[in-house]
């Protein structure tokens, strides 16, 4: 099992509804995470934390799309290989 421990700065805070959301990055990949909003945090804080595989979720985020502005890949043509 790999160890899961981290040293990072919040890089961003957001309160959303009942949690806030920080954003920390971890080998070049950006981590949110919800902490309770009783706990006194903010922007440049360092912070340790580890996390439970059982409890992490992945994503994947699209930058960019098409002339339309539409990420979403089940609007996007295929693009097929043109031969020479």
């Amino acid at each position: 099992m790999p160890d899961l421990r981290f040293r990072r700065r919040i890089e961003s805070l957001t309160f959303v509804g009942e949690v806030y959301e920080p954003e920390f990055r971890a080998g070049g990949a950006l981590l949110l995470a919800r902490i309770d909003p009783d706990v006194t945090l903010a922007e440049g804080d360092a912070v340790a934390f580890s996390l439970d595989p059982a409890h992490c979720h992945a994503g994947l985020v699209l930058i960019g799309g098409g002339s339309r502005g539409d990420d979403s890949p089940s609007r996007r043509r295929p693009t097929r290989a043109r031969r020479r």
